[in-house]
């Protein structure tokens, strides 16, 4: 699209015609869009959405008419699944250039599932699941110290993290490791126990004397052969295509010895991972590939999911098989739903709904089909006619619209000046809205093991991260930062503010904030939303949203630098950890800013730490976890890499900011309080420090 806007201009015109053409061209070949199949051969289960009070019920009327119901279809038959992927892509050349591996897959018949095996890690240090599991109920009865938890999103919905506590203890996961550590009170703080795994930790989850491991395995052939029924054809087995995930539950009533008592696995990327009321929900995304006219199917638990088990909405765009695994802690209960959606990066969760996003893509062949209908509008028949007579030619579809390109340019440079704008203006004024960037919503309806899909929806432009979703009081908040492409001029940014009813359908929208600017930070705050947008001064909008149908700027403020993530600190200020800038845009090092947001109308910088330096860095700007407060104790914790390596300490009192201390340390990656003591974390040892004077009190080696 950039090429065709720079190229659109009167002395370039022609050539912008056969150019676009191309492009269209170069597009189809590698994205087909999906043909849903008849309910003549597939089962469909009807969902509606219902709203759950008076008010909502008639937000969502007064928008749809009545509440919105989503098909989601099932396959009857493993045929009937592969000729739906074959719809929604072209077949490409397999990864690997002959069979390999002990997998078959079936075309119709699905192997009968078995009880799930409890898998011991062939490293682990701990004794194997079949242990009995010594009582809890001593331990819960224990109050725990007050203490840091992991910085999450929404409370009550807990987030993955490589470093977890309990108050007591802490552990700490690198590489294949997971490291228990007794760190309270500190006089007795120890390194007593390791869990190793056959694999890469990810994160871990601690719950009620459970810990809860997400790792990738090491990659080995699956024990899984599936049913030859036509042909002896053996495809690549499913290590091939993504990474065996597994998921390991730990008793760890007595640290020094933990028990396993569960093990669950499933092949797919990681997308992210939640833990709620006792129940870890793990998201995954496999690929819905063809590999010589088979499509590999997802495996949970060392079972294939059977085609009857996987589900789809009525229209997507290039699929995947996303795989929502919930596992409940407790009782070691669990249930997987598996659902072909686009691929996806950006979840959000409640703690009643998930929510995944994915990009939607322009279908380019309908974008081509479009554009030519519009240009041969009014062209001669005999030009209409060699168009159709290339249509049907059995060739490569690429040779097929290239031919089709020449023949129309042709007859295109005949046409005048005016005419040939006029053209354009027409095909681009038709495709704008086609063309639009798009973000698809699926909302999955989440309680306990029980995952039920419920809407799905779509917006312009796409998100940056958790942190600009919210729900709230039945709505779905979205901020965006959208592309427009305009004729005749380079392409522009916006951002929008989106609000969504359980349906998913847009009830309120606020567009067109900060032309050619895109969002740095967001964070929404019951009724009010805060973005950062940035180009060379830092805007901070405050954003109304207590009327959901008419969401409106209340104020904004601009100041050199930018947020890059903004955490609330009581109802009066806003922290912002980004950059500081000069008026021209260019960075000059880490900035820690205090906002007074008390009047959203009039927001207010009243306090800013700089902390110069072009190599400073932290990783709060990658992950949210890395950043910790004591809002008793007014106090917050940034670690910093670079030129100094160490984790800041910055009070706020009465409206300042100031640096209480500095914990010296290599790559720090967290930070927890106990009590009245600081703990400073990397991978490889805890340095713990009087919470009052900074000084330090112990380091522990984690080897």
């Amino acid at each position: 699209m950039n090429s065709w806007c720079n190229i659109m201009n009167e002395k370039n015109i022609v050539l912008g015609l056969v150019v676009a053409l191309i492009l269209v061209l170069s597009l189809l070949t590698s994205t087909i869009p999906p043909n849903i199949p008849s309910t003549t051969s597939t089962a469909y289960s009807t969902v509606s959405s219902i709203a759950t009070d008076q008010t909502t019920h008639a937000a969502m009327n007064a928008v749809n008419g009545n509440a919105t119901e989503i098909q989601v279809g099932t396959f009857n038959t493993y045929s009937e699944l592969v000729e739906f992927v074959k719809s929604s892509i072209k077949p490409k050349q397999p990864l690997l250039p002959f069979a390999r591996g002990d997998v078959v897959f079936a075309l119709d018949v699905v192997p009968t599932p078995t009880p799930l095996l409890m898998l011991e890690s062939s490293k682990s240090t701990v004794a194997p699941a079949t242990v009995t599991v010594p009582t809890t109920t001593a331990a819960l009865a224990k109050s725990p110290p007050e203490y840091s938890k992991t910085n999450v999103q929404v409370e009550g919905v807990d987030e993955l993290d490589y470093v977890k506590t309990d108050g007591e203890y802490i552990y700490v996961a690198r590489d294949n490791t997971v490291y228990i550590v007794r760190a309270y009170p500190p006089d007795i703080a120890s390194l007593i126990s390791k869990i190793q795994v056959d694999g890469m930790v990810k994160g871990l989850f601690v719950e009620n004397r459970r810990l809860i491991i997400v790792y990738f395995e090491k990659q080995a052939p699956p024990t899984i052969t599936y049913t030859i029924v036509k042909e002896n054809i053996v495809v690549p087995p499913p290590y091939k295509f993504a990474p065996k995930v597994v998921i390991e539950i730990y008793d760890v009533s007595t640290p020094e010895s933990p028990v396993k008592i569960g093990e669950y696995s499933a092949y797919g990327s990681f997308v992210a991972s939640r833990l709620s009321n006792n129940v870890v929900y793990v998201i995954l995304q496999y690929p819905a590939i063809l590999y010589k006219d088979f499509v590999p199917l997802p495996i949970v638990n060392n079972e294939v999911v059977p085609p009857s088990e996987i589900r789809y909405f009525c229209r997507d765009y290039s699929y995947v098989f996303t795989i929502i695994l919930a596992i409940d802690v407790e009782n070691a209960e669990s249930n997987e739903e598996v659902f072909l959606t686009g691929s996806s990066a950006r979840i959000y969760m409640s703690k009643k709904n998930l929510y995944i996003l994915s990009i939607k893509y322009p279908d380019y062949r309908e974008v081509y089909v479009k554009a030519l209908d519009i240009i041969l509008e009014d062209a001669p028949e005999n030009v209409k006619e060699a168009v159709n007579k290339i249509m049907e030619l059995n060739v490569d579809e690429h040779l097929k619209y290239k031919l089709i390109a020449e023949v129309v340019s042709e007859y295109f440079n005949k046409l005048s000046s005016a005419k040939r704008k006029e053209i354009m203006e027409n095909v681009f004024n038709e495709l704008r809205e086609f063309m639009r960037e798009k973000t698809v919503i699926y909302r999955f309806l989440i309680n306990g093991l029980e995952i039920k899909a419920e809407a799905k929806g779509e917006i312009p432009g796409k998100v940056l991260d958790q942190f600009s979703m919210d729900e709230f009081e039945d709505y779905f908040r979205v901020a965006t930062t959208e592309t427009i492409y305009e004729p005749y001029a380079p392409p522009k940014t916006v951002n929008n503010v989106y609000v969504l009813n359980m349906n998913l359908k847009i009830v309120g929208k606020l567009e067109g904030l900060a032309l050619n600017e895109r969002i740095y930070a967001a964070r929404f705050s019951g009724t009010k939303c805060y973005l950062v947008t940035f180009r060379r001064v830092d805007p901070l909008f405050a954003i109304d949203l207590s009327n959901p149908r008419e969401p409106k700027v209340l104020g904004f403020l601009k100041t050199p630098g930018f947020s890059e993530y903004l955490h609330p600190f009581g109802d009066r200020y806003l922290i912002g950890i980004g950059r500081a800038a000069d008026k021209y845009g260019r960075i000059e090092g880490l900035k820690i800013a205090l906002f007074d947001i008390s009047d959203p109308e009039n927001p207010r910088e009243v306090s800013n730490i700089t902390l110069e330096g072009l190599g400073l860095w932290t990783p709060i700007f990658r992950d949210h976890k890395a950043f910790m407060i004591n809002e008793n104790k007014s106090y917050f914790a940034v670690p910093v890499r670079g030129r100094i390596e160490g984790i800041y300490i910055i009070s706020i009192s009465n409206g300042k900011l100031l640096i209480k201390g500095f914990i010296s340390l290599e790559s720090p990656v967290r930070t927890i309080y106990i009590e009245d003591f600081i703990y400073g974390i990397s991978l490889w040892k805890i340095k713990i420090v009087d919470g009052t004077t900074i000084s330090e009190v112990k380091t522990i080696s984690l080897a």
